[in-house]
């Protein structure tokens, strides 16, 4: 029963590890930048008597209670969050699966926060702790600038971080853009303004034949003489709600055993169903009451039509169903009926045979077409029902557009965490990116002032900074669409019509790293061209 959630489940915990890695880059990138202006500290310690081996300690020490500090915030923000995560489940759950608190998972989640601030401040707390005592310390005032070593590192780390956020934003575009696809395409039926309904009466008291026959027609009856019903059919289910199926015999075609025998979508409905979710007849006539009596015919669909009678009408031939083996019946087909997705929407699935109810072939659902939003008429159908029989269980009363609501909950699902992941991942590139040119700046001040006093505008000064920046965005990209090119891939299975290296999702995830990088770059670039020249030369 899990088996359907693997793929689902590990895509997410792919992606929570690619968040994970831009925030662990991110925050090395800040612990470098502090362990830079925190070099004369250093210094002063090691001249004190502290050996390298204790300020290593104290480093690490201060990154794993920052990674404590984050993992406990997190973890009451997840344990608030679980209701908004499942207001984007509109089903009943399966019994096996819970969001309730699991201490086990909690504490996976603590672990992992803590070991990675260990891992990723155990860089920062080594160069921090590698200081050259004279140097640093007849810098006096100053803070001390970076070596090239970590400047290469700050840099690296923010073309990872920008190509991580690319390699995350790609995969929540196409995963956006399935989820449309899906959503928007066409079913085959109009969802707009139906009512449905599931009921079940008293078999003792309603057998199959007469009695249920004319308990059908005085519901029918009574359901519409209410304001706003135009149509009313009975169905065995209603679309997207049930999987029945059975194997298909065509007359004239090569007789096939059951297990190679094609399967096909079975339907029992009454007169209007086509009417009544606007399915279009494209050859023969619908049902009429008489068929209860005469009910070996059938209405088959438009591609299983072109499938086996090519070029040709396909009404008056004969199908028949269930094993090959048993000869059961021939049904004559009365008409062809239009396309519709009636099992899942991400494939195409079975061919459709609708056959009309008959003492054989019992009916449980109600579709109702109304004028109106289909919910106003929830209480009124319950009350007419139960009007004429209170022992009429009556459920799952949904309009259409719920039912197929719940049956693409997991493409939503899986988008709407996928797309908030790569938000935050965007968020956290634009602060490494700001982090390290705000850095830059600070450190180049002199430089700046140097550059201003000897005739740089401030656009030139500006553009340098600009420049730097959107250098480090470009290289992120380069290797972060070369990344998801290649991993994208991996979501083929999981994708309804949209291409794993789709260009219109590509060229829009650059497109706004470009511009999301151009602002984060933009405003150290500004900061700088405010530096005053004399103020600057000071400082040396």
């Amino acid at each position: 029963m899990a088996g359907d959630y693997r793929r689902a489940v590990i895509t997410l915990l792919c992606a929570v590890g690619f968040l994970l890695l831009i925030a662990c880059a991110n925050i090395t990138n800040l612990l470098l930048a502090k362990a830079s202006v925190r070099t004369r500290e250093m210094a002063l310690r090691a001249a004190l008597g502290a050996s390298r081996t204790r300020l290593i300690r104290q480093l690490i020490t201060e990154s794993v209670l920052l990674g404590l500090t984050g993992a406990v915030a997190g973890i009451l923000f997840s344990l608030a969050s679980v209701r908004l995560l499942l207001a984007l489940i509109p089903i009943q759950l399966p019994t096996w699966m819970t969001f309730s608190t699991d201490w086990r998972v909690l504490g996976f989640a603590l672990a992992v926060s803590l070991l990675t601030s260990l891992i990723f401040g155990v860089v920062p707390a080594f160069g921090a702790s590698r200081v050259d005592l004279t140097g640093a310390l007849k810098e006096g005032g100053r803070s001390g600038t970076a070596s090239a070593g970590r400047h290469f590192l700050r840099n690296g780390l923010v073309v990872a971080e920008v190509a991580l956020s690319l390699t995350l934003l790609a995969g929540a575009g196409l995963m956006v853009r399935s989820f449309f696809a899906l959503r928007t395409q066409s079913l085959g039926f109009n969802v707009d303004k139906v009512l449905t309904l599931d009921f079940g009466t008293p078999a003792n008291r309603y057998p199959q034949g007469p009695k249920t026959r004319a308990l059908l027609e005085r519901i029918n009856h009574e359901l519409r003489s209410l304001p706003g019903v135009s149509s009313i059919a009975f169905s065995s289910f209603a679309p997207l709600s049930s999987t029945w199926g059975r194997s298909l015999t065509v007359e004239g075609a090569p007789f096939l055993p059951l297990k190679d025998a094609p399967m096909i979508n079975h339907t029992v409905v009454t007169p209007g169903y086509f009417h009544a979710l606007g399915i279009p007849l494209v050859e023969g006539r619908d049902f009429t009451d008489s068929d209860w009596d005469h009910r070996f015919v059938t209405i088959v669909d438009q591609s299983l039509a072109k499938r086996y009678w090519p070029n040709q009408s396909a009404v008056g031939k004969r199908v028949r169903f269930g094993p090959p083996e048993d000869n059961e019946s021939w049904h004559s087909v009365i008409g062809v009926a239009g396309d519709v997705l009636n099992q899942q929407l991400n494939h195409v699935g079975r061919w459709n045979i609708y056959i009309p109810a008959s003492a054989n072939y019992s009916v449980s659902s109600i579709i109702l077409r109304t004028a109106q939003d289909p919910a106003t008429l929830r209480n009124a159908v319950r009350a007419r029902i139960g009007s004429i029989d209170r022992d009429i269980a009556v459920s799952e009363i949904l309009s259409l557009s719920q039912i197929v609501d719940r049956s693409a909950w997991r493409e939503r699902f899986v988008s709407v965490l996928f797309g908030v992941f790569s938000v935050l991942a965007l968020i956290l590139a634009a602060v490494g990116l700001y982090g390290v040119l705000a850095y830059t700046v600070s450190l180049r001040t002199h430089e700046i002032g140097i550059r201003m006093a000897l005739g740089a505008s401030a656009r030139e000064v500006q553009g340098m900074v600009l420049r730097q920046g959107l250098t480090l965005a470009a290289l992120g990209l380069v290797a972060g669409t070369l990344a998801a090119l290649a991993l994208t891939r991996l979501l083929a299975t999981q994708l309804y019509r949209v291409s794993p290296t789709d260009p219109a999702t590509f060229a829009i995830v650059v497109t706004m790293l470009i511009a999301v990088s151009a602002i984060a770059a933009f405003i150290p670039a500004r900061r700088a061209t405010q530096v005053e020249p004399v103020i600057a030369l000071r400082e040396e």
